[in-house]
C-alpha cells in the first residue's frame, strides 16, 4: 500500500497498473482469449454512464478493446418484473472493432445469475 499521497506514489501507482495491463494483454494474445473485468459504478457516474464511469478504471477502459455497460433500468417506465428479476439496459459503450452505442433490453434474474432478452 502506498504510503503517501504525493506524485512520486501516483507515478509508481501508473507504472504498476500499467505493467499489469501489459501483462493482462500479453497472455491475452498467448492463450487467444479475451481478459473479462468487471467494475462497479456510483451513484452519480452510473447516472451518466459511458465510458470512464466506473469506479477508478480510467485506465483500463482506455485499454480496453471493447466496453459493455449494464445499467438496471429504474423509475415510471421502468415495467414491473416479479422478484427476483430487474429489468436491464446493455449498452456496448466502446468497440474498436465495430459500431458502438448498441444496446438492448434484458431481465436479470438474481437468484439464477441470469439475463433474458426482453422485448423492446
Amino acid at each position: 500500500m502506498l504510503a503517501s499521497g504525493g506524485e512520486e506514489d501516483a507515478a509508481l501507482l501508473a507504472m504498476a497498473e500499467f505493467s499489469f495491463l501489459a501483462a493482462l494483454r500479453g497472455i491475452a494474445a498467448q492463450l487467444n482469449c479475451p481478459v473479462i473485468g468487471t467494475a462497479e459504478r456510483n451513484r452519480a457516474s452510473a447516472e451518466k454512464g459511458g465510458v470512464g464511469s466506473s469506479a477508478g478504471t480510467r485506465r483500463f477502459e482506455y485499454s480496453a478493446e471493447t466496453v459493455i455497460g449494464i445499467t438496471v433500468e429504474e423509475g415510471k417506465d421502468a415495467p414491473m418484473l416479479p422478484f427476483p428479476q430487474k429489468p436491464v439496459r446493455i449498452v456496448v459503450e466502446k468497440n474498436r472493432n465495430g459500431a458502438a452505442g448498441m444496446s438492448l433490453k434484458a431481465t436479470f434474474n438474481g437468484a439464477l445469475q441470469k439475463f433474458t432478452d426482453r422485448e423492446p
